[in-house]
């Protein structure tokens, strides 16, 4: 992988995440929930054109910045709102002879089976792209500040004027040239391997959701633990723990929406987003007491999201130690030689 060059000398700026963590499989997907939503208030882009995930912390704008009428000018900083052409949007794409996923316009594909990224891949390879190239640091959750880039402080009156200016149709060169994509891909774009990120997307795919069925997981029987100590302190009532409750189901059947299920009802199999539909519906409905809803659907949740767990967590970290493994040895090969350190 070889990125032109890292920004970083830029300044930087926080946005909704903490120190650590990290942009690619943010692990509680009540958060991610919560983070789409605010995503949209704080950037004015309406939430129809967001692309969430449970592969990334944050959700992706499509379209052009020019065409959310409602973008706040204090947030045009953020580089998820100038992604470049090749990150904008989804690729198709060809196995190559080499084994390799190869970036392609159908026309040219000649007589291989063209495929076309997903949502889910293409939302995980802007996260791949924008914290590889320092767009986005996991240690400090700072971004870099795009408008910085072209000479424009978003801290000053004039700055925000002349964002708001161009926003409602005025012409800007700087700004002009950046909604063009081309000042960023200079940055983000590998010149030896374009497609690295698609292929590592492509290859751990299936590792990174396992990651996400169980870091998920874990983080949604913490609620529900804490939940049932909440109750049983008084601290909480049942009216609360009805709706935490289908909260947690909302999250449970959009993250684990395609595992498998071995429960069955009736001659249907029924599938892992709709048990958790139906669990949150009769969270919803219950009429009972407090000692009966924890039995009935406080325990029965957190036990089926245990035995998930307890399938998927083994896998997870195999990839985990076998990513840190390869990471170590890239470092190592890349130490100068006599370098004892």
């Amino acid at each position: 992988m070889t990125i032109i060059t890292r920004p970083t000398t830029f300044r930087r700026r926080p946005f909704l995440l903490e120190p650590g963590d990290t942009l690619l499989l943010e692990p509680d997907p009540i958060r991610v929930m919560v983070n789409f939503g605010r995503f949209a208030e704080e950037t004015g882009i309406p939430t129809s054109n967001l692309v969430t995930s449970r592969l990334c912390a944050l959700p992706v704008p499509t379209g052009n910045i020019r065409s959310w009428p409602q973008v706040r000018p204090e947030a045009t900083f953020l580089p998820l709102l100038w992604l470049p052409p090749h990150l904008a949007e989804r690729k198709s794409y060809v196995i190559g002879d080499d084994g390799f996923a190869h970036a392609i316009n159908a026309v040219d594909a000649g007589q291989r089976e063209v495929y076309e990224e997903s949502d889910e891949n293409w939302v995980a390879r802007v996260a791949l792209e924008l914290t590889a190239a320092g767009f986005y640091d996991t240690s400090s959750a700072t971004w870099l500040d795009v408008m910085a880039l072209i000479g424009i402080d978003l801290d000053t009156d004039e700055g925000l004027e002349r964002v708001r200016s161009w926003l409602g149709g005025a012409s800007d060169d700087d700004l002009d040239l950046l909604a063009t994509g081309l000042e960023l891909e200079g940055h983000l774009r590998s010149t030896t391997e374009p497609d690295w990120a698609l292929n590592e997307v492509i290859v751990d795919r299936a590792n990174l959701v396992n990651c996400a069925y169980a870091a998920g997981t874990e983080a949604l029987i913490d609620t529900l633990v804490e939940l049932k100590a909440a109750l049983d302190a008084g601290e909480a009532n049942l009216a609360d723990a009805q709706t935490l409750l289908e909260t947690v189901c909302l999250g449970a059947a959009s993250w684990l929406e395609d595992l498998p299920l071995e429960e069955t009802a009736g001659e249907q199999s029924v599938s892992e987003d709709e048990w958790w539909i139906e669990r949150g519906a009769n969270a919803h409905d219950f009429d009972g007491d407090v000692s009966r809803f924890v039995t009935e659907h406080l325990d029965v949740a957190i036990t089926r999201l245990r035995e998930i767990n307890e399938v998927v967590r083994p896998l997870a970290d195999a990839y985990l130690a076998e990513a840190a493994d390869a990471a170590n040895d890239q470092t190592a090969a890349e130490k100068p030689a006599g370098d004892g350190r």
